[in-house]
């Protein structure tokens, strides 16, 4: 980043979700990535000559989601978050457009993350709780809500995701309930995953 001393922006995922980061060994730290994911990953980490800037990185941190009308929401709902980077829930807006699940924060309306449809593959619904559901990614990861309006933001979310051409998402259930302890949110993360892969139940 050429005008943040030491700075350096990570792409990851599918889409290409941008991190930015510093340091006074960026060279140092850049190399030991590269040879640790070639040893230990068999994978080449590629670093790209072109310089960005702090502006650059501003428009272009959600990756594949950055354009403005990928982030211009049809429908919005506010839910509660479950995430290991919070004790607590946290109050999030979710937005609909037409080709992204895009997460607010409510107080400033800026944008958290944004997901393509095309890549959630089943929207699990908690039996025992009636307020809360997993939206689960073709990258495995599970991203876990709560709102009282649970099954109408169900709804409207399999309608969304398969209006934009996603016509394998699922919707499966999960009988038990969630926890606001974070150990328990990742096991019953991992629960999902086997239910995804063996089928136990169907939505």
């Amino acid at each position: 980043v050429s005008d943040c001393p030491g700075g350096f922006i990570i792409d990851v995922g599918d889409h290409f979700r941008r991190h930015l980061f510093a340091s006074t060994r960026t060279d140092d730290f850049l190399k030991d990535v590269r040879r640790l994911a070639a040893e230990n990953l068999g994978v080449i980490v590629p670093i790209t000559k072109e310089a960005a800037t702090l502006d650059e990185f501003a428009r272009t941190r959600l990756g594949l989601c950055s354009r403005d009308d990928q982030i211009t929401s049809y429908a919005e709902f506010k839910v509660q978050k479950y995430s290991r980077r919070h004790e607590q829930p946290v109050r999030r807006l979710l937005c609909l457009s037409e080709t992204c699940l895009v997460e607010r924060d409510p107080a400033t309306y800026a944008v958290v993350c944004a997901t393509p449809l095309e890549q959630i593959v089943c929207l699990v619904r908690l039996e025992k709780d009636p307020q809360q559901f997993v939206v689960e990614y073709m990258n495995a990861e599970g991203r876990v809500y709560s709102a009282a309006e649970r099954d109408l933001i169900i709804a409207s979310l399999v309608d969304g995701i398969r209006a934009a051409g996603n016509e394998q998402v699922s919707l499966r259930k999960l009988l038990g309930c969630l926890l606001n302890s974070t150990s328990f949110v990742q096991t019953v993360i991992s629960t999902l995953l086997h239910i995804m892969v063996s089928g136990t139940f169907k939505g």
